[in-house]
């Protein structure tokens, strides 16, 4: 082999031994590039691992914090509605605490209310029913020594609304809550139904004028009951029939009737049993008293027309009203007899 091809292949084994060395280099370089991109892409995986557990892990505890919150909050609601429940006053409450004064319709209701009430409805009731201050409603308590608030209410209930048996209430009302304390009970009474009844007393000898000539008779004493009241009647009246509020005497004739009528107005004045006889006989106000009777009893006398008029005589609380009726012929004769009847009136 020559000297030139000696140097060619030489350098022909140097060019190779320099590829080979180079081809190493890259792949050192290759290998270790791809080491460290492997190492980059570990440390994304690590850091993407991270994120997605520090996510996970943030949700999870956000959740926890989320169902706390949730959970103390619907526990404070459900403590805070239990206090609220637990703080309500009821109508019971309020009545507890009230005490009653008085009787036949005045009252005096006294009460402390519970703890936070400032205002309640009341009513009295009788049989379900609000009779009077339906409705209205307890404002601007007085503020007491001991800071607690106390009411007083004055009620006056018309004797006309009273029970005549049974209950009467003082009610309360306070939010969807009623409640009532008694004011007062009411017994019916038996009430003895005493019939009107005339007994006869006595009879005795009289003189009386007629036509200004004396003339012999008889007065009979009566006593009308229940009432207790004694009265004299000429004979010449002696005949009476008893009704159920009323005693009519009279003499018997047909021809000649003459009246009296006795009846008596209980719980009544005169003056008011006086104003309803002006009204129902369409009368004038000319009364006259009874000055020119021998009596101590007051009252009135009254024409209504001739031969017919009344008298009003006041007894205890009750008149007594006496009402006659004669012929005009019969007259002079009647005067001298109603006389004696109004002179002789006692109880």
């Amino acid at each position: 082999m020559d000297r030139f091809n000696e140097e060619q292949e030489v350098e022909s084994l140097r060019q190779q031994v320099h590829t080979l060395k180079m081809d190493h280099q890259k792949k050192s370089e290759m290998r270790s590039n791809i080491v460290k991109h492997a190492q980059k892409k570990r440390g994304r995986n690590k850091r993407q691992k991270w994120i997605i557990l520090g996510g996970t892990i943030a949700a999870v505890m956000l959740f926890s914090i989320i169902s706390f919150t949730m959970f103390v909050d619907d526990e404070q609601v459900e403590r805070a509605t239990n206090i609220e429940e637990d703080s309500t006053v009821t109508a019971s409450d309020i009545v507890e605490n009230i005490e009653i004064e008085g009787e036949n319709g005045d009252y005096r209701v006294r009460g402390v209310p519970p703890e936070g009430v400032e205002s309640f409805k009341y009513a009295v009731m009788v049989d379900g029913e609000n009779i009077a201050n339906a409705g209205d409603e307890v404002y601007n308590m007085t503020h007491g020594m001991n800071n607690s608030y106390s009411f007083t209410l004055n009620l006056s209930v018309e004797e006309s609304l009273l029970p005549k048996e049974g209950e009467l209430l003082f009610s309360v009302k306070k939010g969807d809550t009623e409640a009532s304390v008694v004011l007062e009970e009411f017994e019916q009474l038996e009430e003895i139904e005493e019939s009107l009844s005339v007994k006869e007393i006595s009879v005795d000898p009289i003189t009386i004028l007629i036509e200004g000539m004396e003339e012999q008779s008889e007065a009979i004493t009566y006593e009308l009951e229940p009432y207790g009241i004694t009265y004299q009647m000429d004979e010449f009246l002696s005949h009476f029939e008893v009704g159920d509020d009323s005693v009519t005497y009279h003499n018997n004739n047909d021809e000649v009737l003459v009246e009296v009528k006795l009846s008596v107005v209980e719980g009544q004045t005169l003056d008011e049993t006086q104003q309803i006889m002006v009204e129902q006989h369409n009368l004038d106000d000319s009364l006259r008293d009874l000055s020119q009777f021998d009596t101590t009893l007051e009252g009135y006398h009254q024409s209504v027309d001739t031969g017919e008029g009344y008298f009003l005589l006041g007894i205890d609380s009750d008149v007594l009203m006496i009402e006659y009726s004669y012929p005009i012929e019969a007259g002079d004769g009647i005067w001298p007899r109603l006389e004696l009847l109004i002179n002789s009136i006692n109880q």
